[in-house]
């Protein structure tokens, strides 16, 4: 019977392959299906800097422990089995509670005494791929019986295929983007201010721009002018030598995807400013100048192909030409 049903399981998994399920909608549909092979009371998926030990849960229908328990759980992460193994050896495979605690032991361990005791009588989770010093996790739990040898190694069969898959909807998704911004974008995705997962490329770009932040949420300063608004190019933070650090965030029910990128300058925006031409316009002349069509500057901006119309008619008047190609090889003087 569980081989049955874990065969028709890594079927509908593979699919997702060939859906445009977002990587949150993927994630929600898998939770689904781990549940439905192996049964548990809750399911979800956690995200743990490993370097600060804060993380962050989404739960596909709530929790076993209540919040204030919850909350105690950063106070004893150090000890927590899963993710020490997780900081120590990488993607960790599936994991109980019994597997390093005898259950006598493990109702005397402060983490499980303090947070679990009560609520959880056993947890089973595993990792998928994640960027370095993330933890990216599946965690099911119990409220009162043990998750047996037969259920982990289904776990354990499945776990490439789901990490596979995960993997493959943050890459989708960073191909289409960079396809239609013409530059390399990095995807996160998350909740509230929290990150669940994110590429290397966004990773990377949020280290440099702001170090020393928590990988496990966004950096306070880029979550405000995120928020405020939605599905709009923002600018989080400017280049050495002009361009800036961009953004977008879309927001869904209960999480958001964020692209993020750098925009470098085709032509020196302070010449463009002296000019007479405002923030708006200044963008709109970097992307005429990178070749992109109306249609093109309108989509990348988040705004009509008539708005950038009309900013076109005022940057020729502006800089005293006449039509597109005139306005690029103007503002070539200025490289």
């Amino acid at each position: 019977m569980l081989l049955k049903k874990l065969k028709s399981t890594s079927a509908e998994i593979a699919s997702l392959a060939e859906t445009t399920l977002s990587y949150s909608e993927a994630a929600k549909y898998i939770m689904h299906l781990l549940r439905g092979l192996v049964p548990s009371d809750t399911i979800n998926l956690g995200t743990i800097d490993l370097g600060t030990e804060g993380g962050f849960h989404f739960a596909l229908d709530g929790f076993l422990m209540p919040p204030e328990r919850r909350e105690l759980l950063s106070d004893f992460m150090h000890e927590h089995p899963m993710v020490e193994y997780a900081r120590r050896n990488g993607v960790n495979p599936p994991l109980r509670f019994t597997d390093f605690h005898t259950r006598r032991q493990l109702v005397e361990v402060p983490m499980y005494r303090e947070c679990y005791r009560g609520y959880v009588h056993s947890m089973m989770t595993f990792g998928i791929a994640a960027p370095p010093g993330l933890n990216v996790s599946f965690a099911l739990s119990r409220a009162d019986c043990d998750f047996t040898d037969k259920e982990r190694d289904s776990l354990g069969i499945l776990q490439p295929l789901v990490s596979a898959v995960m993997q493959q909807r943050i890459l989708r998704e960073a191909l289409s983007a960079a396809y239609a911004r013409g530059v390399p974008v990095g995807i996160v995705h998350g909740a509230a201010e929290f990150v669940h997962t994110l590429d290397d490329h966004a990773l990377a770009l949020l280290q440099a721009h702001f170090p020393n932040r928590p990988r496990h949420r966004l950096p306070e300063v880029a979550w405000r002018v995120l928020r405020r608004e939605p599905n709009r190019v923002v600018t989080l933070a400017g280049l050495p030598g002009g361009g800036r650090l961009c953004a977008r965030l879309s927001p869904d029910v209960r999480s958001w995807r964020m692209e993020v990128w750098e925009e470098r300058s085709a032509v020196p925006p302070a010449k463009l400013t002296a000019a007479g031409l405002t923030g708006r316009q200044v963008e709109v002349v970097q992307w005429l100048a990178k070749g992109k069509s109306t249609a093109e500057i309108a989509m990348i901006l988040s705004i009509s192909p008539r708005t950038v119309q009309k900013h076109l008619e005022i940057i020729y008047r502006q800089l005293g030409v006449e039509n597109r190609l005139a306005a690029i090889n103007f503002c070539r003087q200025w490289r």
